[in-house]
């Protein structure tokens, strides 16, 4: 694909693979870079399957940042005047559903509900089993602890997203099959996360609703991701990248491939299409 010299103003980044590295850091080259782009009028966004709770930290080193495409598109924030721009939820009979789908099953269950994460409290030194212990800081931070996953449908919050983290590609296949006569979106965060989410929410359709919010034309953003819960962004957006550490079916939707995340990937991006 030929660029040219083809305005960009907005950026949608993934966070986990993609802006952030391996240690879940924003490497200072790509700080350096967001905050010049933001500086000169760009808009840049985290586009990203995590709640507002998880991305406390992050967002603090961004103060104008305007805005924030949260848990897949499903809650979309003006960080300026903290004003919800859209959000789209599960019904708590159909979370509900959703988790009855996953009993029996060697999975670990991640409750989104209001700006927060819920996990079950036998669960909490067990994220190495579920192969996702790189979150272990995180959540030790943020999350909140219950007994029972269900229990969080009492709470009263808007249910936006549940993922479930996987010990096995088996029980993977097997919740996808029991998911599938539901009304809900699947995505693939990474290898052994099912992202569930409200049907017709995805990380696509939440750019374009941002760029309407936004008041810029789609096809004047760029989208930046490296799993599978990124594909639908990466065909929306005006131009597609991907990083080096993508999955091969990111890398075959994109338009350019990019270093991976612990080399700095978004700040060539930046320096190289939005700048």
């Amino acid at each position: 694909m030929t660029v040219g010299k083809r305005a960009f103003r907005l950026l949608a980044v993934d966070m986990d693979g993609t802006v952030l590295n391996t240690e879940k850091i924003i490497t200072p080259r790509t700080g350096r870079a967001m905050e010049t782009a933001l500086s000169c009028g760009k808009e840049v966004v985290f586009a990203t399957g995590r709640c507002p709770a998880e991305m406390r930290n992050y967002l603090a080193a961004f103060p104008t940042m305007r805005y924030a495409m949260c848990l897949s598109g499903a809650l979309l924030l003006d960080l300026r005047t903290g004003v919800i721009l859209d959000e789209t939820t599960l019904s708590p009979a159909l979370a509900a559903q959703i988790l009855s789908a996953a009993e029996g099953l060697d999975v670990m269950a991640v409750v989104y509900a209001g700006n927060e994460v819920y996990l079950e409290r036998r669960r909490r030194g067990d994220l190495a089993h579920f192969w996702c212990d790189c979150y272990t800081a995180l959540y030790d931070d943020c999350g909140n602890w219950v007994e029972r996953s269900a229990d969080v449908l009492s709470l009263g919050e808007s249910i936006r997203k549940i993922n479930f983290f996987c010990h096995s590609e088996a029980d993977y296949r097997v919740l996808e099959q029991r998911m599938a006569p539901l009304p809900v979106n699947l995505a693939q965060g990474s290898y052994n996360n099912c992202e569930v989410s409200p049907l017709g929410v995805d990380k696509g359709a939440g750019l374009e609703r941002l760029c309407r919010a936004a008041g810029i034309p789609v096809t004047e953003s760029i989208a930046v991701g490296d799993s599978g819960n990124d594909l639908a962004m990466l065909r929306a957006a005006g131009l597609s990248v991907a990083m080096e550490n993508a999955t091969a079916e990111i890398k075959a939707a994109a338009d350019v491939t990019v270093s991976d995340c612990d080399h700095d990937g978004v700040a060539e991006v930046i320096e190289t299409y939005l700048l």
